[in-house]
């Protein structure tokens, strides 16, 4: 590439290759077994069960496969292991839920939970389902899932979703809002069960905005543009004179972030049955790339040194910054030390026809490819976690959105969200995306520190162009 070229730097090369190295390498709970079906002598040993007439789950094939034998006490005391990313409460959970499904389920299934550190780790290790002592389910992101699940390391759980008296209930599954369910679905087989989400959005200042005149928050990019020049302008009559040139929206150069105001302008990236899965260069991205850098330079965009945006908000120096559900308690808890009163808001983000979209992903659970008892004992701890007691409890704890749609539960982060569920979409899941992120930072951050509008107009070509000489690597 020439001198105009983006800036791809080097920090995600390392990173990706360790994602390629390691990714290449009825009954209480509920059970589907490894799908063995009857010989004549267990058809005459067993009787056949009763059919149960079920509504087919939206996602799952019109065919289910026949419904197998199941001798339960083929799995009695068996032990299964957990891999999870997670630390802090979300892990101290996981584990009181594992100690109690081994104290309480009949089968004296038992369970260990274990934490691998972080999703880096838990993506980059190879011969997962093949090493000593191997994991025999895993709590992971979607992306994950996905790539395992084209990969063949993990299962597909359609007949063990819908097996008569065996397989979740149609209340747990029709109780999980569509989007979560479709960011765990690889060439026509859903190959996780949602467990946690999150949502990316922007936190707002709603207190500040009203003193500037606005009293809802922007649901238009021309709203979003007024709202942010506005508290830019105020800034700059400030009497600190490190707060002039703030006030705007805090940039942030995050892949999720990318993919949110691109999403907001129309963009649809991802291509099924393409070469490529993602293609950048379409004219919604190339009009939010533009939005976006006039909004900086009018002052309305700014670039923080601090890598902590609660810091800023808390003190005003931005109306609002890209974020996370996660986000909202550290929020919170600076504003109070800093002893302020404003009330405040996690908003989607605006869009070109008026309607916000906040973007989602998160974690689901998955099975490895092992013996049919160890899958078996796997998915009935699944299907008690997938409870809406359990899905609560571990929610509470990752301070998430809610999976179901009939659960009216107040979390800690009630307040803050609103009607955030309504303008929800899944992020992308697909297996490219571990790919597409990192490039795509980089570009995004190119936005943002360009000298000319020619240099803008080569970001997205170069983008796809970079993207398809990865795809193509092995």
């Amino acid at each position: 590439m020439n001198s105009q070229s983006l800036r791809f730097s080097p920090h995600w090369l390392v990173w990706l290759a360790g994602i390629i190295f390691g990714l290449s390498a009825c009954s209480p709970f509920g059970l589907q077994p490894k799908l063995v079906h009857p010989n004549e002598d267990q058809l005459q040993a067993k009787s056949t069960p009763t059919p149960v007439e079920t509504r087919p789950h939206p996602f799952l094939s019109a065919t289910p496969s026949p419904t197998p034998v199941i001798d339960l006490n083929i799995i009695r005391g068996e032990e299964v292991t957990l891999w999870h990313p997670f630390a802090g409460k979300v892990a101290e959970v996981l584990n009181q839920l594992a100690d109690e499904f081994t104290r309480q389920n009949s089968y004296g299934i038992r369970v260990s939970a274990v934490s691998v550190g972080s999703e880096d780790i838990l993506a980059s290790s190879p011969g997962i389902s093949a090493g000593e002592n191997p994991p025999h389910l895993v709590l992971a992101p979607s992306v994950l899932l996905t790539r395992w699940g084209k990969d063949g390391v993990v299962i597909p759980l359609d007949d063990w979703m819908r097996a008569p008296e065996m397989g979740l209930s149609q209340e747990v599954i029709g109780s999980i809002r569509q989007v979560f369910w479709e960011q765990d679905r690889v060439d026509q087989k859903q190959v996780g069960i949602p467990a946690l989400r999150t949502a990316y959005g922007l936190i707002y200042n709603q207190s500040w905005a009203q003193e500037l005149g606005y009293n809802a928050p922007p649901s238009t990019v021309d709203q979003f543009r007024e709202q942010m020049c506005a508290a830019a302008q105020a800034n700059n009559r400030s009497p600190y004179l490190e707060k002039r040139g703030t006030g705007g929206w805090l940039a942030d150069f995050s892949s999720t972030t990318a993919i949110s105001w691109l999403s907001a302008f129309g963009t649809r990236f991802e291509k099924e049955n393409a070469p490529v899965s993602f293609q950048f260069d379409q004219p919604g991205a190339l009009r939010a790339l533009q939005f976006l850098r006039k909004m900086q330079l009018d002052g309305c965009i700014w670039v923080g040194r601090n890598p902590v945006p609660q810091q800023y908000f808390a003190e005003r120096y931005t109306l609002a910054y890209s974020g996370t559900l996660q986000m909202l308690a550290s929020q919170q808890r600076m504003l109070s030390n800093v002893g302020s009163e404003d009330q405040w808001l996690f908003i989607p983000y605006p869009s070109v026809d008026g309607v916000p979209i906040a973007l989602s992903d998160g974690y689901s659970y998955g099975i490895f490819h092992s013996s049919s008892t160890k899958e078996s004992a796997a998915w009935i701890f699944i299907a008690w976690l997938s409870r809406p007691e359990q899905q609560i409890r571990l929610n509470e704890a990752y301070s998430g959105l809610l999976l179901g749609e009939g659960q009216p539960v107040k979390t800690s982060i009630s307040k803050q969200i609103g009607e955030i569920y309504s303008t929800l979409r899944p992020a992308p899941a697909s297996p490219d995306w571990l790919i597409v992120r990192r490039p795509l930072e980089d570009a995004f951050w190119q936005v943002f520190n360009l000298a000319s509008e020619e240099q803008l107009v080569s970001i997205l070509p170069q983008l796809d162009e970079m993207i398809a000489e990865l795809s193509q690597k092995p």
